[in-house]
């Protein structure tokens, strides 16, 4: 039996963006993960994950590598287009793309979602706040 969840394994803030990806601006397109909330999560692999150049290697995009629990609140609607942000201090930032929700346990305390590790590098950009969530390529691409 899986050990339950407690508050004290919510050890990781999250940044739960929405997953309105590329936004035609004119004749520019740029990338948009606007934050809608940030909440303390547990975040544990469900398998092993090799990352080369901020991409895993060898694995479909459907292939969930981690389980994030979160405190359920019935305001937020975490659905499989949402992305989640961790930022952390002596790793690269990890962006997380939501596959799946798997159930909300406990009598409706947890809500636990499989997850795709998308991107872990030093260059990964923040969730945006700026209007309409635009945020810039990143350096050396040119649209």
């Amino acid at each position: 039996m899986a050990k339950r969840v407690t508050t004290a394994d919510l050890k990781h803030y999250v940044a739960l963006c929405s997953a309105k990806d590329v936004v035609i601006d004119g004749a520019e397109i740029v990338l948009a993960r606007p934050e809608v909330a940030r909440v303390w999560a547990k975040i544990a692999p469900t398998r092993g994950s090799f990352m080369v150049g901020g991409f895993e290697a060898g694995v479909s995009r459907e292939t969930p590598t981690h389980e994030i629990t979160l405190r359920y609140r019935s305001d937020l609607d975490i659905s499989a287009t949402a992305w989640i942000y961790e930022e952390r201090l002596a790793a690269p930032p990890r962006w997380f793309k939501v596959l799946e929700e798997v159930d909300v346990g406990e009598a409706g305390r947890w809500t636990r979602v499989k997850c795709r590790l998308v991107n872990r590098s030093d260059e990964a950009v923040a969730p945006s706040s700026l209007p309409g969530g635009a945020v810039p390529p990143p350096k050396g691409v040119s649209l």
